[in-house]
């Protein structure tokens, strides 16, 4: 069990009501609706929710504002290089949904200040590797998954630093990042293979640069429906298989379920430049070679190939300007995040 909550309601009597006559009982749902950012107070009702938004930060750091019971076992496995803009965010989230101790790190040797980073966490419990060879990430991933020293657990999930485990609801174009673990939870493990679709962030501030701190800025994302190559996640007790460098598993048998993954592919100019050049060297390119660049626009990793040639002719750009017809609103995890 994550963690479970440890209160029905908060109570403010007339010391904190200080513009209210009257005592206010705030009941559970109004505080998952302020937490969530989908209650909008007025007048002098914004005191309180200043206070249940104290109070909400204090549970989530305690991992006790999880209000399902996790009867599963769910862990993750990533690979990161240079990444240390988003991967404070990305522990803290997933470290609160899932508990420390069920994440799983490999390291591709980052020199920004990300394996620091990473590093301060093992004392909370996540599991940190580090591996030099960004080819060999699929056979990493799967090594780690299969690990017998992994234990016995439920479901494995594959995915990126810049990836984000949110429950959506799709009727109503809604994240609900305080349903995800009591979602996940409710998953028939007669299921072999699980899939996710994506919500592509939209940078829409119209600056050259984008985003300085994306968890928290961006407003907007896209609903993408990948169909069957959606990301994917396995029933850890049945599947025997193996994912490929992108932490993708095809296969026509499958069950689409409500959870995306939130993905902060591009956040800023900077952010997106060293991802290029990263997954270039790491692919085995000269990423100052023009020339033999362009000899690989085919190969392995064209659309890295494509954006370095881009970089080196003083082109490349990142689009900030994306508009949409029927945006995600990503306020509910940016709220989140914020309070951990």
């Amino acid at each position: 069990m994550v963690g479970t909550l440890p209160f029905q309601s908060l109570y403010f009597g007339s010391d904190d009501a200080q513009k209210c006559r009257s005592k206010i009982f705030i009941n559970r749902s109004t505080i998952l609706a302020i937490a969530e950012g989908s209650l909008q107070s007025k007048n002098f009702y914004s005191f309180l929710e200043y206070r249940v938004r104290y109070y909400a930060k204090l549970f989530i750091s305690h991992n006790s504002i999880i209000f399902e019971f996790n009867n599963m076992i769910i862990k993750l496995f990533t690979m990161v290089k240079n990444e240390v803009d988003i991967v404070d965010d990305w522990l803290k989230y997933h470290g609160t949904l899932f508990g420390y101790n069920n994440l799983n790190v490999i390291d591709n040797m980052s020199d920004d200040g990300t394996y620091e980073k990473l590093q301060e966490y093992v004392k909370k419990g996540i599991r940190l590797y580090r591996e030099l060879d960004y080819t060999k990430k699929g056979d990493y991933m799967n090594e780690l998954i299969h690990q017998p020293d992994q234990g016995d657990y439920d479901i494995a999930y594959p995915l990126d630093i810049d990836e984000f485990i949110v429950y959506y609801d799709k009727e109503k174009n809604k994240l609900l990042p305080f349903k995800t673990v009591g979602y996940l939870n409710s998953l028939n493990l007669e299921h072999n293979v699980f899939k996710a679709n994506y919500i592509q962030v939209q940078i829409n501030n119209g600056s050259i640069y984008g985003y300085k701190h994306a968890t928290v800025d961006a407003e907007h994302g896209k609903y993408d429906d990948y169909k069957d190559m959606a990301k994917t996640f396995f029933n850890r007790h049945t599947w025997k298989g193996e994912i490929d460098h992108g932490n993708h598993y095809c296969t026509p048998d499958y069950f689409m379920t409500d959870v995306c993954l939130v993905h902060y592919h591009c956040r800023n100019l900077d952010q997106m430049k060293a991802k290029v050049i990263n997954n270039v060297k790491g692919l085995g390119y000269d990423e100052t070679n023009i020339k033999k660049l362009q000899e690989n626009l085919h190969g392995c990793g064209n659309h890295h190939v494509k954006h370095m040639i881009a970089i080196l002719n003083g082109t490349f750009s990142i689009n900030t300007n994306f508009q949409s017809d029927n945006p995600v609103i990503l306020k509910p995890l940016s709220t989140f995040i914020s309070m951990l």
